[in-house]
């Protein structure tokens, strides 16, 4: 690789071709060294911690140029295995002031401590290290129990909740989601993403809303970066049909010449009204044997006579079920 022209004419000293894993920068400019080298980073070291085998965490770094003159930067070294630089392009230009913000990552390749160096520099001059240190670990299990959670039998419109328990094993986990395959089974406890620690657990709830009778099925499955994914809770219940009321009614029969009444049920005061009854009915009291719960009613009746013709509304009855 050749030098520009511009380059050259100020002196400009020729460099060796390094070779690494990664390109990270090189700085080529006369007279410079590690003793006076206009170059900082903040953070002067780079440390990850412990990272899981398969995951990645990076840090930020700022190389800053203290010094006088602009600074070229061209190419550099990187070493250590799992470290790699993000977000710079070359040549890059640093003005006497002026800073340059950039990514490094560590994924571990395997279980271990890991060391690694960024460096700058002119042949084997080096202007500025950038020590990277980090340490690959194992990947937690996640368990969740109990294995199956059976709710029993509950009333449609009505729920019940049952307790489970998240547990991380030998490294803490994140949680990042859980779904139910039912939507009759929720866990609406939960806030994403949950780190559990290692050898910790967090309690849980699920709630089953039946919405129609018989025999519902589920699974809640949890998704994480624990080792292998864990087989879903499976989840069981009975749904059973909603508790009905009865309301007896009665009322003053027509002084005029009529076969038989209809009945009306509405649950506005003053309608809409729909009829209740299957047919004509000939008595002058009723049971409605289909209320429900919590629910307020209001009734009317009509006349019907031989002809056909039905009378308006009586006076509306109000029921309130419990």
């Amino acid at each position: 690789m050749s030098l520009p022209q511009t380059a050259a004419r100020r002196g400009f000293r020729t460099f060796r071709r390094v070779i690494a894993s990664s390109v990270f920068i090189l700085l080529v400019s006369t007279g410079l060294n590690a003793e006076n080298s206009p170059l900082t980073c903040n953070p002067p070291q780079l440390l990850f911690g412990d990272v899981q085998v398969g995951h990645e965490r990076s840090l930020t770094a700022v190389i800053t140029n203290h010094g006088a003159q602009s600074v070229t930067l061209l190419r550099g070294e990187e070493t250590g295995a799992g470290f790699s630089t993000h977000g710079i392009s070359f040549p890059l230009i640093l003005q006497p002031g002026e800073s340059f913000t950039f990514n490094v990552s560590f994924k571990p390749e395997g279980v271990g401590t890991v060391d690694g160096n960024l460096s700058t520099g002119i042949a084997d001059d080096t202007l500025l290290n950038i020590p990277l240190a980090g340490a690959g670990t194992e990947a937690g299990q996640l368990v969740s129990s109990p294995p199956t959670l059976d709710f029993g039998n509950v009333r449609v419109g009505d729920s019940s909740q049952r307790s489970g328990k998240l547990s991380a094993i030998g490294q803490s986990v994140t949680v990042y989601s859980a779904r139910s395959n039912n939507v009759e089974f929720s866990s609406p406890g939960l806030s994403f993403p949950l780190t559990i620690g290692a050898g910790e657990s967090i309690p849980y709830q699920v709630t089953f809303r039946p919405k129609s009778k018989g025999v519902a099925a589920g699974t809640l499955s949890f998704r994480s970066n624990a080792t292998d994914s864990i087989d879903p809770q499976v989840l069981e219940g009975d749904g059973l049909p909603e508790e009905t009321y009865t309301v007896s009614l009665s009322w003053q029969g027509s002084k005029s010449q009529v076969v038989g009444y209809n009945i009306y049920r509405g649950t506005q005061s003053g309608g809409p009204y729909s009829m209740i009854n299957a047919g004509l009915d000939p008595n002058t009291t009723y049971l409605d044997n289909t209320a429900m719960g919590g629910q307020t009613y209001y009734y009317v009746t009509t006349a019907v006579n031989s002809e056909g013709q039905e009378s308006s509304y009586s006076n509306q009855a109000e029921a309130q079920v419990p």
